[in-house]
């Protein structure tokens, strides 16, 4: 069975970050500007700023990266639907016209390259991927057609190599969003011992730790 927490460690700021990351920076931001602002005329609160401000500028690059990572993502995937949208809007009618003008649609020659063309259009990346790979393959049957069948293979490579990427990209936001986090889960913690390092200094007076803490973004 897992260990109970102690209900006094608990951190009180474990909720918000869990329920907005938004809020849970910006509770950050406010409570760093609030460190920076008096640590000056307040001395001790020096050391707790310069101990932990680097934890916020750490979550905050990594907040960079995966947003980064996020877009590059979303920019594979759309050029791999824009791919497969050139093979659904013209591609596939071009290459089919061309072996018509070979075999008839009606023969065993063609349903043998051209068995079903919906295998194009309907399911997943994979599936439309190989029914591409396969025409290439197939149309070896026709002679003929070599200039059509190079063009089906270096389509199929172009569609391979952009979902290579596209997962390579995938994998990359993965590993963002787990570093974005941990560093996530650092800065929480650095919040709670800032909290406790001012309970201990203020004696426990509400009014001066209520200073360095936005708690309305507690509510969020």
């Amino acid at each position: 069975m897992p260990k109970k927490t102690w209900p006094y460690l608990r951190n009180p700021f474990q909720r918000l970050a869990q329920r907005s990351h938004k809020y849970f920076h910006y509770f950050a931001l406010y409570h760093f500007r609030k460190l920076r602002i008096h640590r000056q005329d307040r001395g001790f609160l020096q050391q707790i700023y310069s101990d932990s401000h680097p934890y916020l500028l750490a979550y905050e690059h990594a907040a960079i990266l995966e947003r980064e990572a996020k877009v590059q993502l979303r920019l594979a995937t759309l050029a791999v639907e824009a791919k497969f949208g050139q093979l659904e809007a013209e591609l596939l009618r071009n290459w089919d016209l061309h072996l018509q003008l070979v075999h008839h649609p009606k023969s065993m020659e063609y349903k043998r390259i051209m068995p079903n063309k919906q295998n194009f259009r309907k399911g997943g990346y994979e599936p439309r991927l190989r029914a591409v790979k396969t025409l290439g393959r197939a149309l070896r049957l026709a002679p003929q057609l070599n200039n059509i069948q190079q063009e089906v293979v270096q389509f199929a490579q172009e569609l391979l190599n952009l979902r290579a990427q596209q997962s390579g990209l995938k994998q990359q936001q993965s590993e963002a969003r787990g570093l974005l986090d941990r560093r996530r889960q650092e800065l929480l913690q650095v919040l709670h011992a800032n909290f406790g390092a001012l309970i201990y200094h203020y004696q426990g007076d509400a009014e001066q730790i209520r200073l360095y803490f936005k708690l309305s973004y507690l509510k969020k």
